[in-house]
């Protein structure tokens, strides 16, 4: 999937969490995880995640493989935990990892897949329905997280 996606679907994954946990603030939670869904990208030399993080993101990009552990929930489940040791708040933990988590589930859409089982089984599990950049990505999977994530919103603030 293409970074702007991977932002849809983080930003409509933050929106679902913003409706389950009272009083957290919605529009942050939907700001960490679009942020969040960037972040399995790190393993790839070209994506957006290494070049924000800058040196760190290219030595992390040299060192693993693209679709490898970064691309998976153990991955996931390392940052909340860091992000827990470090303090962060819980609501915005969960916003992060369900961000994440979201980027997984887009990736398994398409051929290339992801190790979901990393690191008990490196096999990449996919459901092919999706091409990176192609016509349902663009007009259907985008298109439909970014309303998803409205109609989230505006159930959460006018319900």
């Amino acid at each position: 999937m293409l970074f702007s996606t991977h932002l849809a679907g983080g930003a409509a994954a933050g929106a679902a969490l913003a409706l389950v946990i009272p009083d957290a603030p919605a529009l942050g939670l939907v700001a960490a995880a679009a942020v969040a869904a960037l972040g399995p990208d790190i393993d790839h030399a070209g994506s957006l995640a290494t070049k924000i993080l800058g040196p760190a993101g290219r030595v992390t990009a040299a060192l693993t493989t693209h679709r490898g552990v970064t691309h998976s929930p153990v991955a996931a489940a390392a940052l909340g935990l860091l992000l827990l040791v470090l303090g962060a708040p819980t609501p915005y933990v969960m916003a992060t990892v369900a961000g994440y988590l979201s980027h997984l589930v887009l990736d398994s859409l398409n051929p290339q897949g992801v190790p979901w089982l990393w690191p008990l089984l490196r096999r990449k599990i996919t459901l092919p329905l999706v091409r990176t950049g192609g016509t349902i990505e663009n007009l259907g999977v985008r298109p439909g997280c970014y309303l998803l994530t409205a109609t989230l919103i505006f159930t959460n603030f006018y319900n």
